[in-house]
């Protein structure tokens, strides 16, 4: 507090952070929850995904060990298996998008989640996604599951010809 004194009146200036403290204690509790929400949802999603490409590379032995008889490389058959990852993250991305916009975009118009505006300051829910916020989104999505589809594709180089073919 800032004691302020005027001809005849004495008043204090304070600022918004020790006024409202509570707020904004509230405020820095959410954001807490919500990367915690983020890192649970994407140790999940890179658990599926790596998952995902085990089982098509399981599904594939045979094929691997033949393709390795034949003299494909190493780098030439992990490439093949990220591009089927790729392939699953892409339709999962394009899927997730349009449900996310079509939500967001329903949320914008017609107001369907309603807040109580005594405790949130706000009677519905905001939307605003920028162009550039959503390609980042998708971009980084994009490149963080190639990169944990990395791991899963290395398997391919140890897989030897001899036991793979007679894999059943």
């Amino acid at each position: 507090e800032i004691p302020l004194r005027l001809v005849g009146s004495e008043m204090c200036i304070r600022d918004s952070y020790t006024s409202g403290a509570a707020y904004f204690n509230w405020l820095a509790m959410l954001d807490t929850n919500i990367v915690v929400v983020l890192v649970l949802m994407g140790c999940v999603s890179g658990f599926m995904l790596v998952s995902c490409l085990l089982i098509l590379i399981l599904q594939r032995v045979r094929m691997i060990g033949l393709l390795k008889a034949m003299g494909a490389t190493d780098g030439q058959i992990k490439a093949v298996f990220l591009r089927l990852g790729l392939r699953v993250v892409i339709v999962g991305l394009a899927i997730g998008n349009a449900l996310a916009l079509a939500l967001l975009t329903s949320e914008a118009m017609w107001h369907w989640m309603p807040l109580d505006p005594e405790s949130y300051y706000l009677s519905s829910v905001p939307v605003n996604l920028t162009v550039t916020a959503w390609a980042a989104l998708n971009v980084s999505a994009a490149l963080g599951a190639l990169l944990l589809m990395l791991v899963p594709a290395t398997l391919v180089s140890r897989l030897q010809v001899a036991r793979t073919m007679r894999w059943e």
